[in-house]
Formats: C-alpha cells, sequence, structure tokens
C-alpha cells in the first residue's frame, strides 16, 4: 500500500513539474518552437471525406516533425527543459536529459522543400498539376506551418503500349502477359500502380525462367503532354539491359543425361527454363 502511495505521488509530483514548465522557456530571442504543419486541401472537386484522407497523406511527409507528444504535451521536450545546461553536474538532470529531445525550431522548417515534397506526392497520385503555397503563423514563440495545397485535375490514363522488341525472347514474354497489365486505360495514374505493374512483369519472367531478372530492369515513361488530362504511357525494357546475351537454363533432366549418356549426346533443353 505504501509502495502504491509512494508510486502515485511520485507521479503526481512530476506532473505538477511538467505542468509548470514552459516548453519555449530555454528558447533564445528570435527563435520559435514549431509545433505542428497543416495541410489544407483546396479543391471543389474533391468530396470532403477525401479531402481529409488527402491531407493525412500529404501531411505524413512533411519534414522535420515536431517534438514529440504525449495527450497534446511534448513531455521529452519538457525533460529536455527541466536538464537545463547544467546536465553534466547532476545525475538526475543527466537522465532527464537522456531522456527528453532537443526542441524542433522553426528555423530548422525548409518550406521550399516541404511544398516540392507535397506537389510530389500529389504527382505521384495522378495531379500533375498541383500547386502548393505556404505560410507561418507565429504566437508566444510558437509557431505553426500552413500548406496550401491545390490538387487541381486528376490524369487519367489514355493508352499503354509495351514498347518492346518482340523479335527478342524476352519482349515476346513480356508481351504475351500483357493483357493482365494493372495498367488500365481509364483509370487514374499511380505511381504505385507503376511499381506494382513492374514487380508483375518481374514475377511473370521468372515464372518463365529468367531468375536473374529485376524489376529494376522496367521502365514505365509516361507522356503527360496532353492537354486534355491524359497521359500515354510506355512500358519498355531499360537500354542497358534489352541486348545482354540471355541463355538458356538447362533442365535437371539435361544435366543427368549429360552425366550419364552419350558423352557426344546434345543435352535437352526446357524451353520454358531461361535466365537473363
Amino acid at each position: 500500500m505504501r509502495a502504491k502511495l509512494k508510486f502515485a505521488i511520485g507521479i503526481l509530483t512530476l506532473g505538477t513539474i511538467i505542468a509548470s514548465c514552459s516548453s519555449t522557456k530555454n528558447l533564445k530571442e528570435g527563435e520559435s518552437l514549431y509545433v505542428k504543419g497543416n495541410v489544407i486541401i483546396d479543391s471543389d472537386t474533391i468530396s470532403k471525406e477525401n479531402k481529409e484522407k488527402l491531407a493525412t497523406y500529404l501531411q505524413s511527409a512533411l519534414m522535420p516533425k515536431p517534438n514529440k507528444r504525449l495527450a497534446g504535451v511534448p513531455f521529452k521536450l519538457y525533460f529536455n527543459n527541466m536538464a537545463g545546461d547544467s546536465a553534466n553536474k547532476n545525475m538526475i538532470k543527466r537522465f532527464f536529459k537522456k531522456i527528453g529531445e532537443e526542441p524542433v525550431l522553426l528555423s530548422d522548417v525548409n518550406r521550399e522543400y516541404n511544398e516540392n515534397l507535397l506537389r510530389n506526392r500529389m504527382e505521384n497520385i495522378g495531379f500533375f498539376n498541383a500547386e502548393v503555397k505556404s505560410d507561418t503563423l507565429v504566437e508566444e514563440k510558437k509557431a505553426t506551418v500552413n500548406y496550401t495545397a491545390k490538387p487541381n485535375i486528376i490524369y487519367k490514363i489514355q493508352s499503354v503500349k509495351f514498347d518492346i522488341d518482340s523479335n527478342s525472347q524476352l519482349g515476346r514474354d513480356i508481351r504475351s502477359s500483357s493483357d493482365k497489365s494493372l495498367l488500365q486505360v481509364g483509370k487514374h495514374y499511380s505511381l504505385d500502380v507503376v511499381l506494382n505493374e513492374r514487380d508483375r512483369i518481374d514475377n511473370d519472367l521468372k515464372n518463365k525462367g529468367y531468375y536473374y531478372f529485376s524489376p529494376d530492369y522496367i521502365l514505365v515513361e509516361v507522356d503527360s503532354s496532353h492537354r486534355n488530362n491524359r497521359v500515354d504511357m510506355y512500358v519498355t525494357v531499360k537500354r542497358k539491359h534489352q541486348h545482354k546475351q540471355r541463355f538458356l537454363r538447362k533442365s535437371i533432366r539435361s544435366i543427368f543425361s549429360e552425366l550419364h549418356g552419350d558423352q557426344f549426346r546434345l543435352p535437352t533443353v526446357d524451353p520454358k527454363c531461361r535466365v537473363v
């Protein structure tokens, strides 16, 4: 019972100390604590629900992250402030310094970098003409940066072309599964779908014996120059990998024949098994 009482008193005391602390008390003249980055979606065509989802998606990319909070309290920053500049002279203060964290300042925020980051994120989901602007609000040494993102019209896929040499075996094997492509005409452009399409092609080729192929060998080019908010997509193999020598992979049966058959007998090869 006494142990529980001491623990409760300790928690209450610590809570009182934290509550009495100011998150900005150790800041120098002219410094402001960065407390939050907001993303506001400016669009008349996106529903309220999708605006919230898009804002959350974009906000997660903002850098740097503010000081960690628990129930709205930047507790690690408070521990750092309680340690002060004389932490090396006191064991308790050294402990507070260890578990605390330095303040994240407004000067640590690169607004231009974040604006470009948000534009890039919107391009990845099809908003190729997205616009982003930002402004800063400072009250009592606490700063919030607001980013206004205007997605504009989302681009859709107008055409998909497998621009691959059909005279090569690799080209024929890639083209043979093009009807299963994840890139569908009429769908919104998405970088995630492009990456998944590269994985799909790679998995299909692995099943055909191209064990040394890689999704990185696939290039998906996007032409967004149309004025009708459409993109043309071209799937190809990167030039440096197009003309590599490719060998047929020998089957277990062919290896057995080489070891035990006539020494002049040509081994049988499984034509479905290939290595890049």
